[in-house]
Formats: structure tokens, sequence, C-alpha cells
């Protein structure tokens, strides 16, 4: 059995100022976990941050293959990212 690796948003570059430079995400570290709800696609992420009421939010993302938990503030996290579908 191969090891599989989790499927979600790909960092390719955090933008200046943004939450995603704040909490020091950086490219290539993948998001798979928002407001408790798996990540699977930049689209979902989108999704999720759209339906979020609360005012923080939890997320995990993946660095060098460990996950790590983190709290945000409602809204975008902005970074550029593409989906990862590495199986």
């Amino acid at each position: 059995m191969g090891s599989r690796c989790p499927l979600g948003a790909l960092v390719m570059s955090p933008l200046p100022g943004s939450q995603t430079e704040r909490l020091g995400l950086k490219p290539g570290e993948l998001i798979t976990i928002y407001s408790q709800q798996p990540v699977l696609s930049m689209v979902g992420l989108d999704e999720h941050i759209v339906k979020n009421v609360l005012p923080t939010v939890s997320f995990t993302f993946v660095r060098m293959g460990r996950s790590i938990n983190l709290r945000a503030k409602k809204g975008p996290l902005g970074f550029e990212g593409k989906d990862d579908r590495t199986p």
C-alpha cells in the first residue's frame, strides 16, 4: 500500500498583508480543513469561507508532513492557490 497525500487547497503565494501572510503560511503548504469541514479544492475552501458565520474560524494545514491547527478571522485568507489532486 502506498501512502496517500491529503487533498486540499495548495498555497502558491500568500498575498501581502493577508491573513495567510500574517499567520505564516508558506508556498507549498496545503489547507485541508476549514471550520471543521474537509477542504477538497480551492472552490470548496471558498464555499466554506462564504458559509462561515462565526467571527473566527479554525483551520488545518499541512507543513512538511505535519498537520497544524490555527485560528483566523472570518473572511478570505488571502492567497493565490490551486487544487491539490495528489492521489
